[in-house]
């Protein structure tokens, strides 16, 4: 069953503390190993509502670096397309402070990873804005049916991470922990990676970035195709003959920069 590690994780959230004390010890095996375990029991079914891009489906969960959070969080993600937590676009699971409800959320990343501070830091309000709008208009074009995901998530935490993680959130449906059952979870699950294929579809293409950004990466991805970046998305799940095009496109771009560069080709 799925719904009994949520059940206690709810009720642990009622003992919170930022230490490590025993609730959040077992609080942090739940998040962290229980319930992404029992997620990935149902990997074939999760899979398929993800089209393509369910064949690096995984399962992670998080309960802080360090001191503990008052939003901890378990997450199902492409691995090519959202790697990290601070990276794309991911279905989450969410928890109200007060132990009363869960929210299964389709969101963007609302931290990055500041390498020079070794910390998280959260991304500007108008960058998590602007995914999140993208996000939204990708689905409405498609006509994805988004009807039961129009709930507004309220972990009721006044600290900057758990609200960052509230703006992140594109799609939420709203579940009081009393009286859920598998069965509304797993639906609930369902409908939310439907909607998560559909986002993926367009960030494989980059089309959140816009066109200057795009010419950028393409150039760095020839000049230096070590390096991972957003580059790393195009191809998940073009056909042949669309690589093909990204690769002549990527060519002709390094071509016209050496050659403005005073360069012979």
């Amino acid at each position: 069953m799925i719904v009994e590690p949520i059940v206690e994780i709810a009720r642990l959230q009622t003992q919170y503390s930022s230490e490590n004390t025993e609730a959040m010890r077992r609080r942090g095996v739940l998040i962290r190993s229980t319930l992404p375990q029992a997620l990935e029991q149902f990997r074939d079914r999760f899979r398929s509502k993800l089209g393509p891009f369910g064949s690096t489906i995984d399962f992670e969960g998080r309960d802080g670096i360090g001191r503990k959070t008052q939003a901890p969080w378990v997450r199902i993600f492409s691995r090519e397309l959202a790697p990290s937590a601070t990276t794309g676009f991911y279905m989450v699971i969410h928890f109200a402070l007060d132990g009363t409800r869960c929210f299964v959320t389709v969101g963007c990343a609302s931290t990055r990873w500041d390498s020079e501070r070794g910390d998280l830091i959260k991304s500007s309000d108008q960058d998590i804005q602007k995914k999140v709008a993208w996000a939204r208009a990708t689905v409405e074009k498609a006509g994805v049916d988004h009807t039961a995901f129009g709930d507004a998530i309220d972990i009721g935490s006044p600290l900057a991470l758990p609200r960052s993680f509230e703006r992140a959130t594109a799609f939420c449906q709203a579940h009081t922990v009393s009286g859920l059952t598998d069965h509304t979870l797993l639906t609930s699950i369902d409908g939310a990676l439907s909607i998560l294929g559909v986002i993926y579809e367009g960030y494989a293409k980059l089309e959140d970035l816009e066109s200057s950004v795009i010419s950028a990466i393409e150039i760095e991805s020839v000049v230096n195709p070590v390096k991972k970046s957003a580059a790393s998305r195009q191809g998940f799940g073009l056909e042949p003959a669309e690589r093909r095009a990204v690769e002549v496109r990527a060519m002709e771009i390094v071509r016209t920069f050496l050659e403005t560069s005073g360069y012979e080709v």
